[in-house]
């Protein structure tokens, strides 16, 4: 059993978005990569959890960042488990550059469900979770709920196909990124960078589901959701500098 673990990532061309920095959807998937290969390293990753008829949920996550890392360049993910209760698990990130420079950092919220029930489990009963945690925090604040507002700028309509689904069948978590950031104005995206984002997750969404993505921006602060009907499904609220 390993606590820690210090995992190599480059960054690729198709990672870089059109401010010619590397995009938040491109960030967010090494983030989560980490934590899978972590997982499956200690024994509890997804594919050990799938024989046994359970799977990760990822609730919610933060990020806030320093330095984006640079096209073609390399950065490493050190990634832990913070804490632990009956429902919900930390899992905290640290991101640097090769030479240990630090660039950013994020916390994720993260539940066990079901497959079929599709119902959270109690984490108790997967006791090397409990072997592995590391009591140390990242110099950013829990995610926490995120209010979406009830007038918004934009609203544009998006049934779910076949690229937006992962294994489970459901949208895969940096597709509703994806979704959320094509309604953000371009000019905001050019002239500004995301100095920290948040996101929750709060319902599955499955293939031929039709939802609505929604946008409101007021001065350094975006708010999005992607929403059926009434139903809040995901939300993110990105801080721009």
């Amino acid at each position: 059993m390993t606590p820690k673990h210090t995992l190599p990532f480059h960054v690729f061309q198709q990672d870089i978005d059109c401010s010619n920095r590397m995009s938040v959807m491109a960030l967010v998937r090494a983030i989560l990569n980490a934590a899978c290969m972590a997982a499956d390293d200690n024994g509890f990753g997804t594919i050990q959890l799938n024989e046994k008829g359970l799977t990760w949920v990822l609730s919610r996550i933060s990020i806030e960042m320093e330095r984006y890392p640079e096209s073609e360049h390399d950065f490493v993910i050190t990634t832990w488990i913070e804490n632990c209760g009956n429902l919900v698990s930390t899992r905290n990130f640290r991101i640097e550059d090769p030479e240990g420079n630090f660039l950013g950092s994020a916390c994720s919220l993260w539940s066990v469900i079901d497959m079929e029930t599709r119902q959270p489990i109690n984490l108790q009963t997967i006791p090397e979770l409990f072997e592995v945690i590391v009591n140390e925090s990242v110099p950013i604040s829990k995610p926490r709920h995120i209010a979406l507002p009830i007038e918004v700028d934009e609203v544009i309509a998006h049934r779910v196909v076949y690229s937006d689904l992962d294994f489970n069948r459901h949208v895969n978590s940096t597709r509703y990124i994806e979704w959320m950031m094509n309604v953000v104005p371009m000019p905001i995206i050019e002239e500004h960078e995301i100095k920290g984002c948040s996101i929750n997750y709060s319902a599955e969404v499955h293939y031929g589901e039709e939802v609505d993505v929604l946008q409101k921006t007021e001065e350094l602060c975006t708010k999005c959701g992607v929403k059926k009907g009434d139903k809040v499904l995901c939300s993110m609220k990105i801080d721009w500098k």
